[in-house]
């Protein structure tokens, strides 16, 4: 008994963990949106907003495995006793919980690789940014030599 108890509390905290790394995450793709190119686009998608959808799609199944999670720990942490035609115990609940908390734990796993691909995303964006702007400031300087050097003879 005491035993379901702290499986029922390590999978709620579980939920409420991956809760706010999901959160993160998301916080972290609008972080990496946020390094966009300086110059005007070409009409098709870059690499980095191709690999943001990739990482946004898998985010939303990751969502909808949470939710179905979350439905299997309230399912089977109802106390409800369970008994075979001899009288006998059924542990089908209990190792319900046990599945859904492995299941939750491989969650975590999922959601940090995530989060870990989002930051190494937005570090690429950034520096794919930083590229472009230096690229920028080298036509403006180039530009701006040009026109003094057709000003002056």
């Amino acid at each position: 008994m005491f035993g379901n108890t702290l499986v029922r509390i390590a999978a709620v905290a579980g939920l409420i963990w991956l809760g706010a790394a999901s959160q993160t995450g998301a916080q972290q793709s609008t972080q990496a949106a946020a390094a966009t190119p300086a110059t005007a686009s070409s009409g098709r998608p870059s690499t980095i907003q191709l690999k943001q959808n990739a990482l946004k799609q898998q985010q939303a199944a990751l969502a909808r495995e949470a939710t179905e999670v979350s439905r299997c720990l309230s399912i089977s942490s109802q106390t409800q006793v369970l008994r075979d035609p001899e009288g006998n115990i059924n542990q089908v609940p209990e190792i319900d919980l046990v599945n859904c908390a492995r299941r939750l734990a491989a969650l975590r796993r999922q959601q940090a690789r995530l989060a870990r691909s989002a930051q190494q995303l937005a570090q690429d964006a950034q520096a794919q940014a930083n590229f472009v702007q230096r690229e920028l400031e080298e036509a403006r300087r180039q530009a701006r030599l040009r026109a003094f050097s057709n000003t002056n003879p």
